[in-house]
This record gives structure tokens, sequence and C-alpha cells, in this order.
């Protein structure tokens, strides 16, 4: 079992941080992006779609890539998945079947087509992850449909989630995980100390039974030591 990573310390020593640069567990939220709970299956459905990111995403940057590609075009696929838990702001029901479209991102962190296996999701476990809801338009088989940025690390956080030590707390479960990232900062907020530990203290006054578990501790750690970090 690997050890918990140090995380973010890129993030926390420099002032202004590459947002788009590989992170693991966050100390911001993307304002434009979708976080959830989902069960994915091991089923693919072919992306016949025009794919690109939904209004709030890096439209220019994705149809420049997919222009830029050299010979016959490879046929992307979603993987399917169950709802499990929506958030506060997602309006799909729990219980409904979605599809995971996967896009992975370049050195300037333009996104790219996912050349990797179809089956990019683990498979029968609960996980958390990010994502951009396509406009009705382009859902594949009508299911709602969203195109999620891979990376390496997603899913972020997943039932029996090997990437970190057990603690004798327990580790936080998705569903868990969900609700601790909905109270995080968002990139633009991460420029204000005081809105930083105002973020801090509200979900550690919302959610007692969260933030003294792992991978919560940390990550808020990591988030109270940037906002120290910040000019005064």
């Amino acid at each position: 079992m690997l050890v918990a990573p140090v995380l973010l310390l890129a993030l926390a020593s420099a002032p202004h941080p590459a947002l788009c640069d590989p992170m693991w567990l966050p100390i911001s939220r993307d304002a434009n992006a979708v976080p959830m709970v989902v069960h994915p299956l091991a089923d693919t459905i072919a992306d016949v779609r025009s794919p690109r990111f939904s209004a709030s995403g890096p439209i220019e940057a994705l149809e420049a890539s997919l222009r830029g590609e050299r010979g016959p075009q490879r046929l992307r696929y979603g993987q399917s998945a169950l709802m499990v838990d929506p958030g506060s702001t997602l309006g799909v029901a729990r219980g409904v079947r979605v599809v995971l479209v996967p896009w992975q991102f370049v050195e300037d962190c333009s996104p790219a087509p996912w050349l990797e296996t179809a089956l990019w999701a683990p498979v029968d476990t609960v996980s958390f992850l990010t994502a951009w809801l396509r406009p009705r338009a382009g859902w594949i088989g009508d299911a709602p449909t969203f195109d999620v940025e891979v990376r390496g690390w997603q899913p972020t956080w997943r039932v029996g989630e090997t990437r970190w030590n057990q603690s004798r707390e327990g580790l936080l479960t998705p569903t868990e995980f969900l609700a601790l990232y909905e109270g995080l900062p968002t990139h633009s907020e991460l420029h204000s100390a005081p809105l930083l530990r105002a973020r801090v203290a509200a979900l550690r006054r919302r959610h007692p039974a969260i933030v003294d578990r792992e991978p919560a501790r940390t990550m808020l750690g990591n988030l109270e030591r940037y906002a120290a970090s910040l000019p005064r």
C-alpha cells in the first residue's frame, strides 16, 4: 500500500500556482467543473457526437487539438456509469445512467484525445470525480454526457482507495469527499488569505465528522499553509 504523498508543494510554496499542473488532492476547485460521485460500469459507447467541453470549459483549445490530429482519427468512447450523488448543483437524478468521456492534457494544458483504454475508470467501485456537462446536443445515446480531465489521477477518490494509507479514524467515503470538495475555495479565490481562512472555518463548522479524517485533514492543512504564505 502506498504511503500518503506530499501534496501540492508547488501550490504551498508559490504565490501564483499553475492551476493546470497535475494535482491529485486539491486545495481549490474549478467553479465551472461539476463534482459528482458515480459508479463506473464495464460498458463503453462510441462518441459519435462532435466532442467538446461545455460552454464553461476550454472549447477553443479542445477543438484546435482535434483539428490538429494527423492521419485517421481514432474513434472515441465514453464509459457508462450510474449517478450515485450529483452534489448540490447538478440537475441529474441519482441512479441515472450517464456517460463519461475521458480526455488527457498535454504540457501546455491543452486538452488532447484520450489514447488509452476506453474503460479508464475502475469499474464496480464508487468514485468521486469532476467533469464538464456537455450541452444536450452533445449527449451520447441520449444520456447526460460529461467530459472528464483524467490526467493520471481521476477518479480523485474512490471506495477502497489504495493511494493513501488506512488510518484509525477511517478514510472519507466518496460522498464525504464530495461534501468537502464543494466547500473548498474556487481557483479565483486563492489570492485572498482572509477568504481562505473563512472557507476552512466554514468547513470545520459544517462538517466536524469529516475534517479530522484523511485526506480532509491533510487537504485543509495544505490550504491553511498556503493561506499563511500569501502576502499580508
